[in-house]
């Protein structure tokens, strides 16, 4: 790896994060094949005993989640985006997060080949503040990882202390009042639309409001 590196074969300006899971030859895996407590995941396989429960998630469409469990490994790989090369791997028992293999996958790269990227790429399952701050203040690079929908705060809008805050996490423009049937009512508008202090801040909305376009 060091002599790809030397050659320029690989550059490790960018380096992108993933995982595959990799299922184990059990009878747990064939739903075709009667098992007993098929998903305990407390169990110690006898086909395979380092094997473990894992997660698989299907996005079929969008906004469309399939959840589907197995038995197995999952394998943990930081790769040269250019070459599409790996750089460093781990392969660990499937119900290991692989959030939690990130930053050493980075660190154990850095500190053994000496690289210094510009960039780290990765899905939204790496969206964590651990992870997006090794990246930018250690590895001095700039996080190409969108945000995981599941950090947004599951009320639309919330006020705090007089303070509306829209599903961003933003703080809402007020906009004058609306009196309806004698009660009084404070109407709020989209910041990144009116207010100066978010305005070109983001293109899009963080929070994919489907009335941000009108």
């Amino acid at each position: 790896m060091r002599c790809l590196i030397q050659e320029g074969v690989i550059t490790a300006q960018h380096l992108a994060l993933d995982s595959c899971s990799i299922k184990a030859n059990v009878k747990e895996n064939n739903f075709k094949a009667s098992a007993q407590n098929r998903f305990d995941k407390t169990r110690q396989l006898p086909g395979d005993p380092d094997a473990r429960l894992g997660v698989l998630l299907h996005y079929p469409q969008a906004f469309q989640t399939k959840i589907a469990w197995f038995w197995g490994y999952r394998n943990h790989l930081l790769n040269d985006v250019a070459s599409e090369l790996p750089l460093h791997e781990r392969t660990l028992p499937a119900n290991h997060d692989e959030k939690k293999q990130a930053v050493p996958l980075l660190r154990e790269a850095r500190e053994s080949l000496a690289i210094f990227p510009e960039a780290v790429i990765g899905d939204a399952n790496y969206d964590t503040e651990e992870i997006l701050s090794y990246i930018f203040f250690d590895l001095k690079a700039e996080p190409i990882i969108p945000r995981n929908r599941r950090t947004i705060p599951p009320t639309s809008f919330t006020i705090k202390r007089g303070i509306a805050t829209c599903p961003g996490l933003l703080e809402m423009r007020r906009r004058g009042k609306m009196t309806v049937k004698g009660r009084t009512y404070i109407q709020y508008a989209c910041p990144l639309h009116w207010s100066k202090k978010y305005r070109g801040q983001c293109l899009l909305c963080p929070a994919s409001h489907p009335k941000f376009f009108s």
